[in-house]
């Protein structure tokens, strides 16, 4: 970062909002590269996290003091609000955000714009949406049915951009407002989750989640000074590249070095092949084979028991009541697990459960190695966006054996796990059953949060992957639909062509 005295390799992040949609993608991102100060007026009953309400003035300015880098992305995120609701949150917390940095010297200041500052151009066929097109703020679309106007919620965003440049030319505050597409709220940042109501406008402002974090890693590192000279405010479109939007990129790109990689028109249904041919159709059932990779949940088995409930011969049938423990056996995480994301296990969508499967062969891994991008081996190169990744490193085979199996786990690196996000692994699957030392909480906790944060779906506890081909099969995993669940056990198998 331009004129900063701390190193670029850990600089000092401050983030408000930090319990939000993108607050939390990004602390998983920059944990372990950026000394973190994380605000929100309401932390979730995470303690890394400090409660803030910005919208009235405190003591803020020593929160921010020596700050190399403020994302601002405090708000209530609802843009049908009304102006009595928008004021604390939206404008007031916005000015007191701009004065505590400014008294508390931070240098840069990066503030969630929307997209909505721009939404009277949505009926106009001819827009080209750049920095030097004139605001029109507000925009029409419907919720469940129901007509909604974001007018005050884009005025503020507007507002925000004004004071930004108001105070970078008053205080010299380096400014980058990101004028954000939509990034999904309710679960995997996935466009097949935007409802169809909100129509074509909505769809081509997409910001995937690795071209998210690409873009805020550019606004933390950019040198402002040398591709802006005097000034220091700047504003782009935080937008994928999505094929026949009105959105320009060439501001991010000139000022930032931002180059998006994803583009919703490549984004296709997992039962299908993807434009490129790069995923294999869904294989003929009547020349393919099924392979359970699954673990029986049984007595013995860490985190499951069942005691008799009824009996044919007292009550006419027989049933057990089950006692399990949510992450025992074969199972998938939920975002709720670590709270990298607002999803619980219910609201992962199916069509991130199953996918195209490439499997990396790893049967010599050793207890507690450390699994990096290196391992993936000529797969690092040519896997596909969308694919499912899975590690096969025999670790079932010592399933018996608690103290190995549990305690000595390989795990997963923060290189590969961040690999993982940028490549758009859809799902991760393990035979161990964590991707992380689960003795370590610092480390669990880092790689949880990077890859559910990424929108990764994660399967652990698998076995017989040595089964599969390198390429060619399919893989599903079916947890049970427990509402508000961390985690469930799941039935995981694939289904593999016979040739």
């Amino acid at each position: 970062m331009s004129n900063s005295n701390v190193s670029n390799s850990h600089p000092v992040v401050l983030v408000t909002g930090a319990a939000g949609n993108m607050g939390r993608k990004l602390r998983a991102h920059l944990e372990g590269r950026a000394n973190l100060r994380l605000l929100d007026r309401d932390p979730r009953g995470d303690a890394a996290i400090q409660a803030a309400d910005l919208a009235t003035w405190g003591d803020w300015t020593e929160r921010f003091r020596g700050a190399d880098c403020v994302f601002h992305f405090a708000a209530d995120p609802e843009a049908y609000r009304s102006w009595p609701e928008l004021i604390g949150p939206n404008v007031d917390a916005l000015i007191h955000t701009y004065q505590a940095a400014a008294l508390g010297g931070a240098r840069r200041i990066v503030f969630a714009s929307s997209n909505h500052v721009m939404g009277g151009y949505q009926d106009d066929p001819t827009a080209v949406l750049s920095d030097a097109t004139p605001p029109r703020p507000g925009l029409k679309y419907l919720v469940d049915g129901t007509p909604r106007r974001s007018d005050a919620y884009a005025a503020a965003k507007l507002f925000g951009e004004r004071l930004g440049r108001c105070y970078a030319a008053s205080h010299g505050i380096e400014t980058i407002a990101v004028r954000v597409g939509w990034i999904w709220r309710g679960g995997a940042n996935d466009p097949s989750n935007l409802p169809a109501e909100r129509g074509e406008w909505f769809r081509l402002m997409w910001l995937s989640d690795r071209d998210f974090l690409r873009l805020m890693d550019c606004c933390l590192t950019a040198d402002l000074t040398s591709k802006l000279g005097t000034d220091k405010c700047v504003i782009v479109n935080g937008v994928s590249a999505n094929s026949g939007m009105k959105w320009d990129l060439e501001p991010g790109r000139r000022a930032l070095g931002f180059e998006p990689l994803d583009d919703i028109a490549r984004v296709t249904s997992p039962w299908r092949p993807s434009s490129a041919g790069t995923s294999p159709a869904w294989p003929d059932l009547s020349r393919s084979r099924w392979i359970d990779l699954t673990l029986p949940l049984q007595r013995g088995l860490r985190g499951f028991d069942w005691d008799t409930k009824f009996t044919v011969a007292r009550d006419g049938w027989n049933a057990r009541t089950l006692h399990v423990y949510s992450h025992c056996g074969t199972h998938m995480d939920s975002q709720f697990h670590f709270e990298a994301g607002p999803a619980t296990i219910d609201q992962i969508p199916l069509d991130r459960c199953c996918g195209p499967a490439r499997v990396v062969s790893l049967p010599h891994t050793q207890p507690g190695e450390l699994l990096t991008v290196a391992h993936l081996g000529p797969l690092a190169a040519s896997f596909s966006r969308g694919e499912v990744l899975l590690l096969a490193t025999n670790w079932s085979r010592h399933l018996a054996d608690s103290a190995l199996y549990r305690d000595q786990l390989p795990r997963i690196g923060d290189d590969l796990a961040r690999w993982c996000v940028d490549r758009g692994v859809k799902l991760l699957g393990v035979e161990p059953p964590s991707v992380a030392d689960v003795n370590n909480l610092e480390e669990v906790t880092r790689i949880h949060r990077i890859l559910l944060g990424g929108g990764i779906t994660i399967v652990e506890g698998l076995t017989n992957l040595d089964q599969l081909p390198a390429a060619g099969s399919w893989f599903i995993a079916t947890p049970l639909k427990i509402t508000a669940a961390d985690g469930s056990p799941c039935r995981a198998a694939a289904l593999v062509p016979n040739s």
